[in-house]
C-alpha cells in the first residue's frame, strides 16, 4: 500500500506533513487532521469514500468524514458552509448530555428528585450509610474515619440507584398501562450522554441513573419516551405524533432535563479522604 499512496497527486497531499497524522492499516491509509470552525474545533478524517460527513457525538464532539482526495480548501469551504448548523446541535449536545452525579464533597450542593439538597458528611461510623432529609434541604453522609472522597461517592451512587430502582419499579406498571406499550425488562445504568436507551427487537429499556437528579414527571417522560421506542425505532413524525399525544408538555419537561443540576460548579478533589465534619 506505501507504493500505491506513492502515486497520489503530491500537490494534493503537500499539507500533509505539517497538519496530518498519518495511521495505516492493513487495508487502506487514514489521514487525520483537526480543522477549527468559528471556535468549534471539528475531527476530519480523509478515506476512501465520495462524499462529506458530519457526525456530531456526546458532549459536542465534532467529527467530520470527507473524501481521500478532497483538496484542503473544498474541506473548509464545506464546513464553513455548515457552521450555523454545527454550532446549533453541538449546544444542543452539550446541553442534552446527561449532569455528573454528585461528587460527595462536604458542602457540596445537589438536586435529587428535583429538589436541591446540602451534603453534610458525618464521620465515625462503620456502617456507611447516605440518607435524605427534605424538610431541612439536608443530603447526610454517613462514613468511616479515612474514608475517601471516592468512596463516599460510591455510597451516594449506590444509594441513588436503589432508589431511583424503587421509583421505576413502582411507577413503570402504571406508565405502561397509560401509554399501552410494554417493555420486555429495563435496567438502570450509568450513561454520560443519554436518558435512556431502547433495543427495539428486545424491547429492553435502558435508563440514566442520572435521572435520579431530576424530577420524578422528567422520570416518567423518559420512561415514556423509550416506551415509545419499542414499536418505532427513529424520531420522525411516527414518533412524534405518538410523543405529543402521551405527553402534551414534553417541551417544558425537554427544558428541566437540559437544565444544569448544580448551583455553580463543584471544585475538583485532590485531598484523599475528609477531615471536617467529626
Amino acid at each position: 500500500m506505501q507504493h500505491q499512496l506513492e502515486k497520489y497527486d503530491r500537490k494534493k497531499l503537500s499539507y500533509v506533513a505539517a497538519s496530518f497524522t498519518i495511521t495505516s492499516y492493513a487495508y487502506m491509509k487514514v489521514l487525520f487532521m483537526k480543522i477549527v470552525v468559528d471556535g468549534i474545533p471539528i475531527n476530519v478524517t480523509k478515506k476512501k469514500i465520495r462524499n462529506m460527513y458530519i457526525r456530531i457525538k456526546a458532549g459536542g464532539i465534532v467529527n467530520a468524514s470527507v473524501p481521500l482526495y478532497a483538496s484542503h480548501d473544498d474541506i473548509c469551504e464545506f464546513l464553513h458552509s455548515k457552521a450555523d448548523w454545527i454550532r446549533k446541535y453541538v449546544q444542543l449536545e452539550k446541553q442534552n448530555s446527561a449532569p455528573s452525579l454528585p461528587t460527595a464533597v462536604p458542602g457540596e450542593h445537589m438536586h435529587i428528585f428535583g429538589k436541591e439538597y446540602e451534603l453534610i458528611v458525618s464521620i465515625g461510623y462503620k456502617q456507611k450509610s447516605f440518607k435524605l432529609y427534605p424538610e431541612l434541604g439536608k443530603a447526610v453522609l454517613k462514613v468511616a474515619s479515612g474514608t475517601s472522597v471516592a468512596e463516599g461517592r460510591k455510597v451516594i451512587k449506590e444509594a441513588l440507584r436503589s432508589e431511583l430502582k424503587r421509583i421505576v419499579m413502582q411507577r413503570m406498571p402504571y406508565i405502561e398501562h397509560y401509554a399501552g406499550l410494554k417493555c420486555s425488562r429495563w435496567h438502570i445504568r450509568d450513561m454520560k450522554s443519554r436518558w435512556g436507551s431502547c433495543n427495539v427487537r428486545t424491547k429492553v429499556i435502558y435508563l440514566n441513573l442520572r435521572l435520579a437528579t431530576k424530577p420524578i414527571k422528567c422520570i416518567d417522560y423518559i420512561i415514556i419516551h423509550e416506551l415509545i421506542h419499542t414499536v418505532i425505532a427513529d424520531h420522525g413524525s411516527e414518533f412524534k405524533r405518538m410523543r405529543d399525544k402521551l405527553v402534551p408538555n414534553w417541551k417544558e419537561l425537554d427544558d428541566i432535563l437540559c437544565k444544569a443540576e448544580y448551583v455553580g460548579d463543584i471544585p475538583e478533589i485532590h485531598h484523599p479522604e475528609y477531615t471536617v465534619y467529626e
